[in-house]
């Protein structure tokens, strides 16, 4: 698939067109094995601080403009805000449940890196995902008029283990200034809360009793990465594709 297309456009359209019709393969420990992806899943989260409910949790199946009507709708929420996790199930070839990550960053880079313009700054992001992480493919999103950017990888999905070393690389991620400032690239924060394994209390959509989709209810503690999709209050738009790598 042609990702330059993309550019330019939303990360609704990338989740809606893109990632269904992409062919994805599981990094795991040993080899890799084509996965066929065929949901993702978003977290509602209060954003008044510090929250007085648990973060809802929701799978939403590719096809026929779900994710645009679901996104669209969660947007109307004045309270709640809505972002898309790494985090994603499939089954394996004897039915049994199983789990994987989509490669997500979040990037700082919005005051130390006033001395370099936009393009130059979009290469050198670029250049340290893949000397770092040995990612080639995915998109690099701007949310809101700050220099807010963000990774998500296509094509490849990683196993735990290769999420957790995926997400500590990424924090190696550093620029040395002409001066010799060394400047890290991506958000700390970010990645601590990658890193933590979270407890996902509140049920998902259709409270039933298969694990597959009720996943929140068994797996009590997961670590996953987060990127924000509803606008932050002030903001007009969806994260928008800026950049692409491929």
């Amino acid at each position: 698939m042609d990702l330059a297309k993309f550019k330019g456009r939303t990360i609704v359209d990338v989740l809606e067109e893109c990632f269904p019709n992409v062919t994805w393969n599981l990094r795991g420990d040993f080899h890799e094995r084509p996965i066929k992806l065929d949901e993702i899943k978003f977290v509602h989260y209060q954003r008044i601080k510090p929250r007085d409910e648990p973060d809802f949790y929701t799978s939403v199946q590719f096809g026929d403009y779900r994710i645009r009507s679901f996104v669209e709708k969660a947007k109307e929420s004045v309270q709640d805000s809505l972002g898309f996790i790494s985090l994603i199930h499939f089954t394996d070839l004897y039915g049994g449940l199983c789990e994987a990550h989509i490669p997500m960053i979040d990037f700082d880079t919005d005051y130390d890196f006033g001395f370099m313009d936009d393009q130059t700054l979009l290469e050198t992001i670029k250049g340290k995902i893949r000397d770092h992480t040995e990612m080639t493919k995915g998109f690099i999103l701007k949310s809101g008029p700050k220099r807010n950017y963000h990774f998500v990888g296509v094509g490849t999905l990683l196993s735990e283990v290769n999420f957790v070393t995926f997400v500590g690389l990424a924090l190696t991620m550093r620029y040395k200034r002409d001066d010799g400032r060394v400047l890290n690239l991506v958000d700390a924060r970010h990645i601590g809360h990658s890193l933590t394994p979270l407890k996902p209390l509140a049920e998902l959509e259709g409270i039933g009793s298969d694990p597959i989709y009720d996943w929140s209810r068994y797996n009590l503690v997961k670590r996953f990465s987060t990127l924000r999709i509803t606008p932050k209050r002030g903001y007009s738009n969806y994260p928008l594709v800026v950049d692409v790598m491929e």
